[in-house]
């Protein structure tokens, strides 16, 4: 199969414009376009050195999204489960802090998705406050416009909240 018609399927599959070919591969629509035609009349094997690199990366994604991470129990996970059923019973602040790579956020979204009463609020340091205080005024069930911290009813709700740095 020629490089053409696998870019071509590529592009058919995903749903790639020849504009986002062309920003991909670092060249113009018009280069791409002539390409894909077989009327290119510059250096052909340039563009199908990027062409083939481009197909093989979008491959390698494909590839890599198959690979969905799951939920194991282990000593370290049943720790922290418990640490937030804790919180979760006691209405209590806890908190769950440790390098990078041990399991905190899948230990987080598996609470959340075993627990109804559970909210899971993932933020990062590019999230909005706005949007932060909105979401955990819903977490304790109060108005997110006008609302008076003194006047809010306790709820049986655990929050949880991920914060990345």
């Amino acid at each position: 199969m020629s490089i053409h018609v696998e870019l071509n399927d590529l592009m058919t599959r995903k749903g790639y414009s020849q504009t986002q070919v062309a920003r991909a591969i670092g060249k113009s629509t018009a280069v791409i376009n002539q390409y894909l035609q077989g009327k290119y009349a510059g250096d052909v094997p340039a563009i199908d050195a990027l062409a083939r690199s481009f197909i093989n990366r979008e491959v390698e994604k494909e590839k890599s999204q198959k690979i969905t991470a799951r939920f194991v129990p282990t000593v370290t996970s049943r720790k922290g489960m418990d640490v937030i059923r804790y919180a979760h019973l006691d209405g209590d602040l806890n908190v769950i802090y440790g390098a990078a790579g041990l399991g905190k956020t899948m230990i987080l979204r598996e609470y959340a998705a075993q627990h109804r009463d559970a909210l899971l609020i993932e933020a990062d340091p590019g999230i909005r406050r706005v949007w932060f205080w909105k979401s955990s005024a819903a977490c304790w069930g109060l108005v997110s416009a006008g609302i008076c911290m003194n006047s809010a009813k306790p709820v049986s709700r655990l929050c949880v909240i991920q914060v990345v740095f």
